[in-house]
Formats: C-alpha cells, sequence, structure tokens
C-alpha cells in the first residue's frame, strides 16, 4: 500500500509542478500526503489515493484539452501557431531558432 502512495504521490506532485505555476498547490498536497500517512484508517487512505489519482488525471486532460483548443482555433494566426511549433520542435532536438531581424514598422 505504501508503494502505491508514494508512486501516486510522485505522479501528483510532477503533474502539478508541470502543468501549474505556484508552489502552493504542491505544499498543499505534501501535508495532505503526510496527513494521510499519519492515519490508520486504511478506507481514508484508499479514497485519498484514488483522489489524488483523479486530480492528476484532470489536470492534465485539462491541459491537452487546452492545447488541443487552441491549436484548433481558426482565430489564431497560422503564422504565429507554426513558429511556435517550429520552435518546440527546435528545443526537442537541443536546437534553438535563430532570432530573426525585424525592422521597426514605425518608419
Amino acid at each position: 500500500m505504501a508503494a502505491r502512495a508514494q508512486h501516486v504521490y510522485r505522479d501528483l506532485l510532477r503533474t502539478v509542478r508541470k502543468h501549474t505555476k505556484g508552489d502552493h498547490f504542491s505544499d498543499y498536497i505534501c501535508q495532505k500526503f503526510r496527513d494521510s500517512a499519519a492515519s490508520k484508517d486504511t478506507d481514508a487512505l484508499q479514497k485519498n489515493i484514488m483522489l489524488a489519482k483523479d486530480y492528476a488525471y484532470l489536470v492534465r486532460s485539462v491541459h491537452a484539452h487546452k492545447d488541443l483548443l487552441v491549436s484548433y482555433n481558426i482565430g489564431v494566426d497560422r503564422e504565429v501557431e507554426q513558429s511556435a511549433r517550429l520552435k518546440d520542435t527546435a528545443n526537442r532536438v537541443g536546437l534553438s531558432m535563430p532570432k530573426l531581424f525585424e525592422e521597426d514598422q514605425s518608419k
């Protein structure tokens, strides 16, 4: 049971740190798991593990849904979206996109 709880705990923390800003969520999760570990009630521990798994799944799903909405949005400038995709692809293979020289539009 303890190994399963640790796996869920690490997965939840990893997900929250990746998809949210700020440490207050991580601090709250740490405190809840410490409180659950101190408790001897196995039913409550099982419920907390299931709740943590569901929350991690929810955070990942909301993030994926947000990415899909942005990628399918017709109102988004395709050139900006394409440059962002190229930048992400370059970063994935360890490269960076060059900075392009742009003239000041006010002249």
